[in-house]
């Protein structure tokens, strides 16, 4: 490991500058992760492919920062808390499922998972439309049973549920009124209530 004083000096103010466009609240661990690393190789190193990994990094967490405040108000909004809303939805990279349990029969079942799942698409991930595809899935992954159904049941509550397109094509909004229906069907299953 190289440790001459100028060689430290150029490589700090290498990792000052790769840092400057970061968020002030990542900025210091950001500039540490890029110094370290600097000062552990002897080579030279790709700044600029640095800089777009902490950049990345960062994306990342500022995403996920964004996601966990979104879930913050989409639990406020029900009247519950974050844990509570843990306990009806688990969100996955690309897949939100209702993992509370819900009473009924097929049909019902999907509409309500269906109204949790469009809501919380909206609120949190700031999706208003959902493909087809995408609301099967996660509708699929929470367990409902058959899906053959699924696009005729949703036609049966047309007052929360939007449909956009056709066939393959399709895509779901949930409405204002169905979002506050949704609010209150997510206090239930958070506090273990039937339905």
């Amino acid at each position: 490991m190289n440790t001459n004083k100028d060689d430290i000096e150029s490589k700090a103010r290498k990792a000052i500058a790769l840092v400057q466009g970061i968020d002030h609240d990542f900025r210091t661990a950001a500039f540490s992760v890029i110094f370290e690393r600097m000062l552990n190789r002897n080579e030279n190193t790709s700044y600029t492919t640095q800089q777009e990994k902490v950049r990345q990094t960062t994306n990342v967490s500022s995403k996920e920062t964004d996601i966990q405040q979104k879930k913050g108000e989409f639990a406020k909004n029900c009247g519950i808390t974050v844990n509570e809303l843990d306990e009806v939805l688990y969100f996955e990279t690309d897949i939100i499922k209702v993992i509370a349990p819900v009473s009924g029969n097929e049909s019902a079942k999907q509409l309500i998972f269906a109204k949790c799942i469009l809501t919380a698409f909206d609120v949190v991930l700031g999706q208003p439309w959902v493909k087809a595809l995408t609301l099967s899935k996660c509708i699929g992954a929470s367990k409902v049973g058959q899906l053959n159904n699924l696009a005729r049941n949703l036609q049966k509550d047309k007052q929360s549920i939007r449909p956009q397109g056709s066939k393959k094509y399709t895509k779901y909004k949930i409405t204002e009124y169905g979002k506050a229906l949704t609010f209150d069907i997510m206090k239930k299953l958070a506090k273990g209530e039937t339905l």
